[in-house]
């Protein structure tokens, strides 16, 4: 039984159509104010339930209240960082023990810290936590096919060879004095930061001209659900090659997960608490501590015993060996190489090259995740309980995106930087919608990633806790994709054929392309890397299939679930909300800086001027 008052993520979703009760004060049961319209539409939703958030979006909680919840938020989201910056090393085939791995580590959590603090607060301006995009690791994993992205062959390639032409212009002082390897490492790095550069000016240009406001009424929640689904469904093979250094600690760490997230998520952990009064320690707090960081525990308990069994001799010393990264001691390196302090800085790893295939796939997982952001916005509206975002900061919030993926490209990220739909569960969690706490967790984040010590020691987590949160993440991130299709009618065979079919398309066409690379040929080496870079793309063959099929094939407004953005928020959800879309979404002093520059409204990211 969940504790009275929380804010579950089922309970306030859009298009929730089951009858629920709610408590009134005295202890009776009441009808949980329902409201049937000339459409028949019947919206259930609790009187109280604003009221039941702690902090709504515009307070400022106490800051212990605010460290509390970035410390959530940051722990939450330091899985994902990690494990993606884990594996763009591998695909860039970094050594173990090769400091970048503490680089890239700290230029994730940099921006990821940098775009959270940025969007509450110029951006869409909802409490939406900004965390690495996942799609991109789907082109680069699709790379991996090729000879020159095959760390095996390539690493037999240059085994017994140096670098010669160390004095080629094109090599950066970077690169300088090392050997082939390790500069075909750079190169790929630097490939990477010119596409996602490129490709990121897309989202830019979408946000920047008012298109993704447009592209609402096109973007329903049934292509939202496919495309987030396939995110988790596309990745299945990233935990795979975590996983095979050692399945049965694999299966620790994902059996702990399991453990702490599902079935002692009630169990209340007594938090001792000093009073200067008594000046004795108390524990009348409580906290549920399994259901709040089950990732956390998770990890470090088969981080430790990974860390016993390698001081027992149980794991072999031999590099090929399959349990060798499963070790605690083989990145241990990474920590003296590493500064104190570190500052990611653009060009960091060199000047950005091209590639034509990284930058197609990278171009539609741009696409991709403009179709997630969207439907993360509407989700966090509805959990902090506002009014639907209008067209302007959904605009200005694609627009903010696209820049700090831009940003991310220049730092040498490997990744664009998103939202986060994982995270959005905090708010249900915590009661808490507050925008302040989401820039605490922003600025928190880049406090962390300057720690160039903390990264280092973070980077040398061992390869079957790696797996298993990965294992879990994206199993989340699919379920999650199917959870949006609450807003649709699922008694529809039209919704249940769209989201079959589209999602069978993102699942099959892009696994026969790694399964037959051969069987596609069009005579043409850069024409094959242009449309195998969008045939193996899961989330834009089917976000695209979906969004033809739902805007071509006949179907009503509620059918479809658009009805949830059309309807008046607050008269539907029967709930007195503090201040209307205009005082939530509106950036400060834009009008007073209208009367200088009268031009500043018609831009589609800005919002319209008071009369």
């Amino acid at each position: 039984m969940k504790a009275e008052n929380d804010v579950e993520l089922s309970d306030v979703a859009v298009g929730i159509n089951d009858r629920t009760t709610c408590d009134d004060p005295n202890g009776e049961q009441q009808a949980s104010g329902y409201e049937e319209h000339e459409d028949k539409e019947i919206v259930s939703v609790c009187n109280n339930e604003y009221s039941s958030l702690l902090y709504k979006i515009d307070d400022v909680p106490p800051f212990a209240v605010m460290i509390t919840v970035a410390i959530q938020n940051v722990l939450l989201g330091l899985g994902g960082c990690l494990t993606t910056a884990y594996f763009i090393s591998d695909v860039i085939c970094a050594p173990t023990d090769h400091p970048i791995r503490a680089k890239l580590f700290c230029t994730t959590l940099f921006m990821t810290g940098f775009c959270t603090s940025l969007m509450p607060l110029i951006g869409v301006r909802l409490p939406i936590y900004q965390s690495v995009c996942s799609t991109f690791l789907v082109p680069l994993m699709a790379m991996r096919n090729d000879d020159r992205w095959n760390c095996n062959l390539q690493r037999e390639r240059y085994s017994d060879l140096a670098l010669t032409n160390s004095t080629n212009s094109t090599i950066t002082p970077l690169l300088k004095g090392g050997d082939e390897l390790e500069y075909e490492m750079y190169i790929k790095l630097r490939e990477m930061m010119g596409c996602l550069l490129l490709a990121s000016l897309l989202e830019v240009l979408v946000g920047a001209t008012g298109l993704a406001g447009k592209l609402l009424r096109f973007i329903g929640p049934l292509p939202i659900s496919v495309v987030v689904a396939l995110i988790g469904l596309s990745l299945y093979k990233i935990p795979m090659e975590y996983a095979k250094t050692h399945w049965g600690l694999t299966t620790l760490c994902i059996s702990l997960i399991v453990l702490f997230m599902l079935y002692l998520d009630r169990v209340q952990v007594p938090i001792p608490s000093f009073s200067c009064r008594s000046k004795q320690a108390e524990t009348n707090s409580r906290l549920p501590m399994f259901k709040l960081f089950p990732m956390l525990f998770s990890i470090a308990i088969t981080w430790a015993v990974c860390a016993i069994l390698t001081s027992s001799g149980y794991f072999s010393d031999d590099p090929e060996s399959p349990d060798y990264r499963a070790r605690t001691d083989v990145r241990t390196n990474i920590i003296h190489s590493t500064p104190w302090f570190y500052f990611p800085y653009p060009g960091q790893f060199g000047s950005p090259l091209f590639n034509t295939t990284i930058f197609v796939g990278f171009l539609s997982t741009v696409v991709s995740s403009i179709f997630e952001t969207i439907g993360d916005y509407y989700a966090t509206a509805s959990l902090s309980l506002v009014p639907p975002p209008p067209k302007s900061a959904v605009n200005r919030g694609i627009f903010l995106e696209g820049i700090g993926s831009v940003i991310s490209g220049a730092v040498g990220a490997g990744h664009a930087t998103t939202s986060s739909t994982g995270n959005l569960s905090l708010i249900g969690i915590t009661r808490v919608a507050s925008r302040s706490c989401l820039v605490a967790t922003g600025v928190m984040t880049m406090l962390l990633s300057v720690i160039g010590k903390l990264g280092a020691v973070i980077s040398t987590m061992p390869d079957p806790a790696v797996g298993g949160s990965m294992f879990i993440v994206f199993g989340i991130m699919a379920a999650i994709g199917c959870f949006t299709l609450r807003a649709v009618d699922l008694t529809s065979a039209r919704n249940l054929s769209i989201f079959g079919i589209s999602l069978y398309v993102g699942i099959v066409i892009p696994e026969w392309l790694d399964r037959y690379p051969k069987g596609f040929d069009l005579g043409n080496e850069t024409a094959n890397g242009v449309i195998k870079g969008i045939l193996g793309a899961p989330m834009f063959l089917g976000g695209i299939v979906a969004v033809f099929l739902d805007n071509t094939v006949k179907g009503t407004a509620r059918e479809r679930g658009m009805h949830t953005r059309e309807r008046n928020f607050a008269a539907s959800q029967n709930v007195e909300v503090s201040g209307s879309a205009r005082t939530i979404y509106d950036l400060p002093y834009v009008d007073v800086i209208g009367k200088y520059l009268p031009g500043i409204h018609k831009l589609p990211f800005i919002q319209n001027k008071v009369h």
